[in-house]
């Protein structure tokens, strides 16, 4: 799922958390605002959407609890993030994702793509 589309079903979910008196994490680190579409083309999941929707969530006066994961592969944050995207992902999905992005990454359908 792309980094801003994940902001935005976690603002959604902060939207309606009073009535359940949940608190939302919000998972962010700036290393998302490098994922840009391939060749320079326009695409909605861009870095200035994320960057808009991170602005909107941080003054928005909600409650949340903003984490920023220590991205190396190695460390507790990643761990977690990762059993995170195991419970909500087919394994067979997570394994194509994996072999793409040792090979570079790439278009996976016409609307998608996978990318630093």
């Amino acid at each position: 799922m792309p980094p801003s589309r994940r902001l935005l079903l976690l603002a959604a979910a902060a939207a309606s958390a009073d009535a359940f008196a949940a608190r939302v994490g919000v998972a962010y680190s700036p290393a998302v605002l490098g994922h840009r579409p391939p060749g320079g083309r326009y695409h909605p999941e861009c870095p200035e959407r994320v960057s808009s929707i991170h602005d909107h969530l941080k003054g928005g006066g909600m409650d949340l609890d903003w984490v920023e994961p220590a991205l190396d592969g190695a460390s507790e944050d990643m761990r977690r993030v990762r059993e995170i995207i195991d419970e909500v992902h087919w394994d067979e999905y997570l394994k194509e994702l994996r072999m793409r992005c040792e090979r570079g990454g790439g278009q996976l359908d016409e609307d998608t793509y996978l990318g630093p």
